[in-house]
């Protein structure tokens, strides 16, 4: 006992190598779940992330379960230092599951935290309904748990929460009725039309408040307002808590809808470097775990697979493409059930990685009965968003997933893939004007450097796997789409051999009562226009150091 007891106090003084041969030294004298847990807390305190995690496992094989949830929260923090997210989740799950009481909270919202930013709704929702009734963290959990309804389409119970807490204003700060708007401004314009004028009655014309009455001006487009409102706001003098970047790419949106682009531009540089500043955490374990240096080792390969089974139909091409509209005109049609922006490719990948970490650039080496289970993964998560059978047409419309193209390919060979194209100019700088949620992806979208970037390796990878995979494809340019729409719409249901609803053109009332959680969600639920189209030319001072980065595929693509 004195022994470990000198051990911990070389532990506490911050003397962990001294520490650790004290340990070995002493290990027959001391109890398997003590040795093997300082061990691992020496290791952690050395930066040594995976032996430390070697040691806690070991240490919950010995430990009662209050302890091995312990263990498995320090596990998951140790894979979170090594951005291994994936096995952050399994450590979490196993920490909560050891413990399931209110004395692991801390466990429990970290998990679902890390499920609700991966949109695992099923496992947030199952997970976070201790949270629900507890005072501290009633409202933020709450919160997010509408979210997870909305990404369901359970919009009825989502809106009855969301009303609840509108009821009960008085027990919300400013602060958390704040996320309350944010988040209502992303998925109901009624329903935060409705809020807003009550939290003002609440909480007086706060600054944070003013800018959400100019957004709401910017929404019924009436922009005067909208800039007056913002022009007084002095975004030094906002909370540290606000997300001062979503004020700031309202008021560039305002800028730019009365032709003020020098200053709309000056807005929306200000927004992601504010981004870059305050979510800085954030962006850096995004980056960690992009996965497109591993897809540019790759030598894809034609798949062997015979799989003749059921196939999702794709929508792909970059951000601010146009899919986001084409995917409302395709879901017109009864015999289309659209998921949009699903995690379906990223929970498959996730698995895949699971299996083999280098699999992205051995090219998927995998036999058919693991395609099989990941094929299984597949369809789970997409039966959790939406409801369909094997007579329709599911469609995946995910931008982005443009970079997973090898995988696609393998998981479902011949499967049909719709690639929306639009001038790589237009793209880039719409894809740096939007307050995007960050994410692998997004996170390269905060300047216009690295969204150049960004596009011209996704396009230089795509050119690749055309030119080696056998793929299915479809094109259509969104100028084209607006330009003659009823010609390349109809293009569009041929390729999916389906006959062309009657009520294509009025696309734009399907969206009513409809959760549109991307950034088009404005522009899909008016009729077509083509306001958005050569949008860069009045930006090109800006845009001119960059061009020749993305010129290749200006080319490439008939610009």
């Amino acid at each position: 006992m004195s022994q470990t007891k000198a051990i911990i106090t070389d532990i506490n003084q911050g003397k962990f190598k001294k520490a650790l041969k004290g340990l070995d030294k002493c290990k027959p004298d001391i109890p398997s779940f003590e040795y093997h847990s300082l061990n691992g807390t020496c290791h952690y305190k050395l930066k040594n992330y995976r032996r430390a995690i070697s040691f806690w496992k070991l240490a919950t094989q010995s430990a009662v379960k209050q302890q091995q949830a312990k263990l498995y929260l320090k596990i998951a923090h140790a894979y979170e230092r090594l951005s291994l997210f994936p096995e952050i989740i399994q450590s979490l799950k196993a920490s909560v599951d050891a413990d399931p009481s209110l004395n692991n909270l801390n466990a429990r919202q970290s998990l679902c935290d890390w499920l609700y930013n991966y949109k695992e709704w099923e496992e947030f929702e199952q997970y976070v309904q201790p949270l629900l009734s507890l005072s501290d963290r009633y409202v933020r959990m709450n919160i997010m748990y509408t979210t997870c309804l909305f990404e369901q389409g359970k919009n009825d119970k989502a809106l009855s929460i969301v009303r609840y807490l509108t009821a009960h204003l008085d027990l919300i700060d400013l602060r958390s009725v704040t996320s309350l708007l944010l988040q209502l401004n992303k998925l109901s314009d009624s329903e935060y039309a409705v809020l807003l004028p009550k939290v003002i009655n609440r909480h007086g014309n706060q600054p944070t408040l003013a800018a959400h009455q100019a957004n709401l001006a910017l929404i019924n487009k009436d922009y005067e307002r909208a800039l007056s409102l913002m022009s007084g706001i002095d975004i030094h003098k906002l909370p540290e808590w606000y997300q001062t970047s979503w004020l700031l790419e309202k008021y560039g949106k305002a800028l730019d809808a009365v032709g003020r682009y020098d200053e709309a531009f000056e807005k929306f540089r200000m927004a992601g470097e504010y981004s870059l500043k305050n979510e800085s955490e954030k962006v850096k374990k995004n980056l960690a775990y992009d996965s497109l240096p591993k897809y540019q080792k790759l030598r894809p390969e034609p798949t062997s697979s015979q799989y003749t089974g059921y196939r999702p139909t794709f929508l792909m091409g970059f951000a601010r493409s146009g899919t986001t509209l084409l995917e409302n005109v395709l879901a017109t049609s009864n015999d289309i059930v659209a998921m949009q922006e699903p995690r379906t490719i990223v929970r498959v990948l996730e698995e895949v990685e699971l299996q083999d970490k280098k699999a992205i650039e051995r090219d998927f080496p995998f036999p058919e009965s693991l395609w099989m289970e990941l094929r299984d993964t597949y369809f789970r998560v997409a039966k959790n968003i939406v409801a369909w059978d094997e007579g329709k047409c599911l469609l995946d419309k995910q931008p982005l997933n443009t970079l997973n193209l090898p995988l696609i390919n393998k998981l479902f060979p011949g499967a049909r893939i719709i690639f929306s194209l639009r001038h790589p100019l237009d793209v880039c700088l719409s894809s740096f004007m939007q307050g995007f949620n960050l994410n692998m992806q997004t996170s390269h979208f905060l300047t216009l450097e690295s969204t150049f970037k960004r596009y011209a390796s996704i396009m230089q990878l795509f050119l690749r796997y055309r030119e080696k995979l056998d793929l299915n494809i479809h094109y259509i340019r969104y100028e084209d789409l607006v330009a003659d729409f009823d010609s390349q719409v109809k293009a569009t249901f041929d390729f999916l051999q389906l006959a062309v609803p009657e009520n294509y053109n009025k696309y734009y009332n399907n969206t009513t009562g409809k959760v549109v959680t991307t950034p088009s969600r404005s522009q899909v639920s008016q009729p077509i226009y083509q306001d958005s189209t050569y949008r860069w030319k009045n930006y090109q001072s800006y845009l001119e150091p960059y061009i020749s980065i993305v010129q290749p595929y200006i080319e490439e693509f008939g610009y």
